[in-house]
């Protein structure tokens, strides 16, 4: 009985040695990153084998006989699996959990149900012991730390982690006799004697026949006393006064609230030791993928207005607009200012589309009333012109033949391509393809030629209305009653110091995404003067890690090599034209059309990517 409980105490142990070597050498944000390898990352199997534990040991706490433990039930999508400093808690308090556990509570009956397919009644229950189910889940967390150390081989940044796990760490002990039997290892000596943080797993006494109850009652009562309670309690304080100290050593300003940055800060803000200040004009984050469909359909209002509340939980958020920024301190417009040992600007661009709200739209209010007016005007249109064939212009009118098919929609570029400023070209093929769909819904361009409109009529506002006729730069004429601007976009750097600036506005930086001259001071998103197309999910998904990961290097080693962003270099963009088709190149592999388009962005336009960056639960 005492081996078993040793055993099952021993995996926790372990554990606990695990993620406090990766809090030791700042490998936060590997914990909660996913290996491409297992699927998986080392908070979820940390979460999953604890969520065994704690079914177990919660119902064996309770002293009810035959009581039943249901391993199925799990706490997917807690803060265990992306937080380190959650799951050290969890492992401790589990830790605390085995301490209180008697002699006399481990020869309850149980019964344990399991599902044995993937069917909804495929539930089966089992009868069982206390016992003998510790044995189980011990068994089963041993296989989840090969997991963990499978991950941590995996990641580059526990490279020195994982060359410092010992062999011991997720092996069976079964495997560990074979492997020093083999080895012809003839005296190992009793386990205490080789045991470390990452030691043998269980004892390796030979077993006892009779008399043997009495001395394995005495040898659980001393291995609680050894590790019990008291020394459970006392490694939960020291855990949480490093922890309470380490959230105030590095302070963070996050410039910008889009996808860049706030998935730079909730990067940063799993990682812990951080106190992060998110600071963006507007209330709510704005889920601008799928803005043009709030500017078309009712159905879409306010779902892409996503709300801050729970982004941050090692700092704040503050809605207020930069007036000035310097290499030491950013000024707010609400006469706040904000001193950094980081700053991260990742302040966005602006333009006059459908998709923009623009500059006084701030409060989610506005911002729905902003796309409901665009809904209105499309309405009551009956020939748009849509000036420009951007990403912008050719979604939009996608937008709204999906929703008005009676309506005509001519768009009006200025090159012979659609979405001409991609870096590489989309090809040919993609062009084929794309105008092939346009087509096909009725969707009328004119390439090649400008639109003699000034931008200058349309003031701040993103559409014209009324009767009018558009005249082309080769004396075409295009009937109009409705008509939106979808050219160009500005960068939002107009308070950044000019020398961090290159002639078109964009933000000078290294490949390690500092800005040249201050090298605590970091962008990314759309105002860097990176050659490649400006996504927003490149921007969340590549660089804010990457910039996380720099920032906890050098709050740990202010001389520390930091990664270095690499421009994808081949053309990659998905194009739905509403929720009826679409184009997408990917990564110059292959030309996908409507239905692989549809399926992978045209259904939700990513909707839940801002929703998870935040925190927020979607909306049905």
């Amino acid at each position: 009985m005492a081996h078993v409980v040793s055993a099952a105490r021993r995996v926790l142990l372990q554990k606990e040695a695990f993620l406090s070597s990766l809090e030791r050498l700042g490998m936060y944000t590997a914990y909660g990153s996913t290996c491409k390898v297992v699927g998986a990352s080392i908070g979820a199997h940390v979460r999953h084998s604890l969520d065994h534990y704690d079914r177990l040991l919660d119902t064996i706490l309770k002293g009810e006989p035959s009581a039943m433990v249901r391993y199925d039930v799990r706490e997917r999508g807690s803060d265990v699996e992306t937080d380190l400093n959650a799951g050290l808690d969890a492992v401790i308090a589990c830790s605390i959990k085995m301490s209180k556990i008697t002699p006399k509570e481990l020869e309850l009956p149980l019964r344990v149900e399991f599902n044995l397919t993937n069917e909804a009644d495929s539930a089966q229950a089992f009868e069982s012991c206390a016992l003998r189910e510790l044995w189980f889940v011990a068994h089963h967390s041993i296989h989840h730390q090969a997991m963990m150390k499978l991950i941590a081989h995996c990641h580059e940044d526990t490279e020195q982690l994982a060359k410092a796990l010992p062999k011991e760490f997720g092996v069976a002990p079964a495997t560990i006799i074979h492997n020093d039997a083999c080895a012809g290892d003839a005296d190992v000596g009793a386990p205490e004697e080789r045991d470390s943080d990452f030691g043998t797993l269980a004892p390796r006494r030979p077993r006892q026949r009779g008399g043997a109850s009495k001395q394995a009652t005495r040898m659980l009562r001393e291995d609680q006393a050894e590790a019990g309670a008291q020394g459970d309690a006392g490694r939960e304080q020291q855990h949480k006064q490093g922890k309470k100290q380490s959230k105030m050593v590095t302070k963070v300003v996050v410039l910008g609230g889009g996808y860049a940055g706030t998935a730079t800060a909730q990067a940063l803000d799993k990682a812990g030791g951080v106190e992060i200040t998110l600071v963006d004009r507007r209330k709510g984050q704005l889920h601008k993928m799928g803005a043009l469909r709030s500017a078309v359909d009712d159905s879409w209002g306010s779902k892409t207005i996503v709300g801050r509340e729970k982004t941050i939980k090692n700092g704040r958020f503050v809605q207020a607009s930069i007036e000035q920024v310097s290499a030491d301190q950013v000024t707010l417009d609400n006469g706040e200012s904000l001193s950094f040992d980081f700053l991260v600007l990742a302040t966005g661009a602006q333009n006059n589309s459908p998709a923009e709200p623009g500059t006084t739209a701030l409060s989610k209010d506005a911002m729905v009333q902003h796309f409901a007016a665009s809904r209105e005007a499309i309405k009551k249109a009956k020939n748009i012109v849509i000036i420009g064939g951007g990403v912008v212009g050719v979604e939009l009118a996608g937008e709204i033949k999906s929703v008005h098919r009676d309506t005509d929609v001519t768009i009006i570029h200025s090159n012979n391509e659609f979405i001409s400023s991609s870096k590489p070209s989309l090809g040919a093929k993609f062009q084929r393809k794309l105008k092939k769909q346009l087509d096909a819904k009725g969707i009328k361009y004119v390439l090649g030629e400008k639109a003699n409109v000034s931008r200058e009529e349309f003031g701040d506002a993103c559409f014209l209305e009324g009767a009018r006729t558009i005249t082309t730069s080769s004396g075409k004429e295009v009937q109009a009653d409705l008509v939106f601007l979808a050219v160009g976009s500005t960068p939002n750097t107009q308070a950044f110091p000019a020398e961090w600036l290159n002639g078109s506005g964009l933000v000078q930086v290294e490949p390690t995404l500092q800005v040249k001259g201050a090298p605590k001071v970091f962008a990314l998103g759309d105002i860097v003067d990176v050659e490649e197309n400006k996504l927003g999910y490149f921007a969340a998904a590549v660089q804010a890690p990457l910039v996380a990961k720099n920032i906890l290097a050098l709050k740990k080693n202010p001389g520390a090599k930091l990664k270095k962003y690499k421009a994808h270099d081949k053309p990659f963009m998905m194009v739905p034209l509403g929720t009826l088709g679409g184009v997408s190149n990917i990564g110059g592999m292959f030309v996908a059309g409507g239905f692989l388009t549809k399926m992978i962005k045209g259904k939700n336009l990513f909707l839940k990517m801002s929703y998870d960056l935040n925190r927020a639960k979607m909306p049905k």
